[in-house]
């Protein structure tokens, strides 16, 4: 009697092979052809993408319906439609993988350009299948026009082979002029500018939905703003970060640190930055390093404890120069807590700026200090990042090193005396040191 209960058996076929040489698990899968549906069972079997068959056989699209039905996949992970033009109707960028099979491959006039325009930036990859050599030899098949095309395109080609099919794969890099926001405000000179050169207006929804408001902190305490690298978007949630694609939204991983919830960034600053490897998140006294491509715990690096009788926590935090830059805050200093007191406190005309007692820089890879700084007392929101210093502004007023919360109104700095300070980013060590007048600076600085 057969089983029910078991889970389908993985059928041996191409998608192994195209999946590994791709390197996508994750995200939507257009394949352009159903065959027998053979391919898409496979892929939905060995990775976690999401899949759309598109076909315009009508006869293929109900059978191929029928094979996924039957194993439970349709309608779950796999989509089957029927194609009526020459125009692919699906949003730009969305696909992680694009596998055209051997039937659609002579379209090339038809689907040249939308393959293209489907393809997500940063790893997007399209797999065509190949005619077949004559005989017996087994040399490459010659470049053809979709080589051509894809070649133009500026994307990187390769011809594979997979379970004794031939495949030209090319996969898509980063969109010349696109940017990104590494930091809080952008990058760690707080530029407030991703540098992007091509999105204007009239703007357009590309995708919509999770992760949803359940998981997030309340947009009025004025939480962190996420942070988007290399086609990924990186949302602080409540002690957690969610990473999702950027392109399509797809939900690539989820990852809970405690005591993590950063409030009143207007007032304070970020406690997250992330790099080509790497997404940091700052809570307590801890610096946690996550795998940009899974969630995984790397390094977890504590903060430098000049006082062993006076803990401090983790302020602010950047990456820049091969260096984890970093401040200490008294533990009571920052906002993190979720209640009508607080956003009170963050809206009169006394709000309270969160500062800190030192900055330090650690080594990435073994979280031993590379310099440590004190002197006043640090205002979080002035401190910068750029070509080889760190900026700030310090306070040596006697009201703001005697404050025992470390959070603290304007009026708190403005006896002064009060100074911009630009430390060597490599070292240190004061690079230039300049009285700064505050009395201007009502509410924020």
């Amino acid at each position: 009697m057969k089983d029910e209960t078991a889970p389908p058996r993985p059928e041996p076929d191409t998608a192994n092979g195209l999946l590994k040489c791709a390197g996508a698990d994750q995200g939507f899968c257009l394949i352009l052809g159903a065959s027998d549906g053979q391919l898409a069972r496979s892929v939905a079997q060995q990775s976690r993408l999401r899949i759309i068959v598109a076909e315009h056989d009508a006869n293929k699209v109900a059978a191929t319906r029928r094979s996924l039905e039957e194993r439970g996949l349709y309608g779950t992970r796999v989509a089957v439609h029927q194609l009526t033009g020459d125009q692919l109707p699906y949003p730009p960028y969305f696909a992680n993988l694009i596998v055209m099979q051997a039937s659609y491959r002579d379209r090339e006039t038809m689907f040249g350009h939308e393959v293209l325009r489907l393809l997500r930036p940063s790893g997007g990859t399209v797999c065509i299948e190949m005619p077949q050599p004559q005989g017996e030899s087994q040399a490459p098949a010659p470049p053809d026009r979709w080589q051509s095309v894809l070649t133009q395109e500026g994307l990187q080609v390769s011809q594979e082979q997979c379970d004794g099919r031939r495949w030209l794969m090319a996969r898509r890099g980063a969109i010349a002029g696109g940017g990104e926001w590494t930091h809080g405000l952008a990058d760690p000179g707080n530029t407030a500018c991703s540098g992007d050169e091509l999105v204007h207006g009239p703007l357009r929804i590309q995708w919509f939905g999770c992760p949803g408001p359940r998981p997030m902190a309340d947009r009025h305490h004025r939480n962190v703003p996420p942070l988007a690298k290399d086609g990924r978007l990186f949302v602080p949630g409540e002690n957690r970060v969610i990473a999702v694609d950027a392109y399509n939204g797809f939900p690539l991983w989820e990852r809970e640190i405690p005591n993590s919830l950063r409030l009143g960034a207007f007032l304070d600053c970020s406690n997250m930055a992330v790099d080509d490897r790497v997404l940091y998140v700052a809570a307590e006294d801890a610096c946690h390093l996550l795998d940009v491509t899974n969630g995984e715990v790397v390094h977890r690096h504590t903060l430098p404890q000049l006082q062993a009788d006076q803990p401090r926590h983790w302020a602010y935090l950047a990456t820049v120069g091969g260096r984890i830059i970093g401040s200490a805050r008294k533990p009571g200093a920052a906002y993190f807590q979720q209640s009508r007191a607080v956003d009170e406190s963050l809206w009169n005309d006394r709000m309270a700026l969160v500062t800190s007692d030192y900055l330090f820089a650690l080594d990435p890879d073994n979280g031993s200090a590379v310099w440590t700084y004190q002197s006043g007392v640090v205002v979080n929101t002035s401190i910068a990042i750029g070509d080889g210093l760190v900026c700030f502004l310090e306070s040596g007023s006697q009201q703001a090193g005697r404050h025992t919360l470390g959070r603290m109104p304007m009026t708190t700095f403005q006896d002064g005396p009060n100074y911009l300070v630009a430390l060597h980013l490599d070292t240190g060590k004061i690079a230039w040191r300049r009285p700064f007048d505050l009395s201007n600076c009502q509410h924020m600085v």
